[in-house]
């Protein structure tokens, strides 16, 4: 994760917390979000090990990084925002190659007001046809964030479940474990845990769309 805008990033040794406060990468914004990790004080505690330094000639000792990685994590609580741009890019970048296959392309994600979200593009068939498909972000009792299609608009006479099942396919194929998505009708959900590092744990309390982002909050 590339940091384009540190707010503030710090660990608290007494709670086992890293603590990160408006921090902005090229992909999504952190507004706050507290992440337990599993005695991660004795690690930090290891790294600052003058001992350690004096057998390593004065170079970092890489061991404790590699045991902070493989510790058990738990999303104590966060608040991200992703914008609608990156949502986009994400899905090129991920499934590009499927959905042009398919003949596809010019993918765009729209977070808009009250929860509604759209999917815009085209399709070749002979020529570029234009496809837009409208829907509303909500959340589960299951804590998994569920995508319902309200309408689907088609210059032409392409169905359009093949199109959604298309772009589902192709994130579940490259971006998550195919229990991540599941489909009910006209309604599509998303486990976010299914996009965590394996021993880090969290679900989402709130699924909002606001400005342009998708908000997401939550604890472990």
């Amino acid at each position: 994760m590339k940091v384009t805008s540190t707010g503030k990033i710090e660990y608290d040794l007494g709670a086992n917390l890293l603590k990160m406060k408006d921090v902005r990468t090229p992909d999504l914004v952190v507004d706050e979000m507290d992440i337990h990790i599993e005695k991660g004080n004795e690690f930090i505690e290891r790294l600052l090990d003058l001992s350690s330094l004096a057998k390593g000639n004065g170079k970092i000792p890489l061991a404790p990084f590699y045991a902070l990685q493989q510790a058990p994590k738990k999303i104590e609580s966060f608040r991200i925002r992703i914008p609608q741009e990156s949502a986009s890019h994400a899905l090129e970048a991920a499934s590009g190659d499927r959905l042009a296959k398919e003949g596809i392309k010019n993918v765009n994600v729209s977070f808009e007001d009250e929860n509604q979200m759209s999917l815009s593009g085209r399709i070749h068939r002979l020529v570029d046809i234009p496809f837009h498909v409208s829907g509303r972000i909500s959340l589960g009792e299951d804590h998994k964030v569920r995508y319902s299609v309200d309408k689907m608009d088609l210059l032409g006479l392409i169905p359009l479940p093949h199109i959604l099942r298309t772009l589902i396919l192709a994130l579940n194929d490259i971006s998550a474990p195919k229990e991540g998505f599941q489909r009910d009708g006209n309604s599509y959900t998303l486990d976010l845990q299914s996009f965590l590092p394996e021993k880090t744990k969290a679900r989402v309390d709130r699924a909002e769309t606001e400005d342009g982002f998708l908000i997401l909050e939550g604890k472990g």
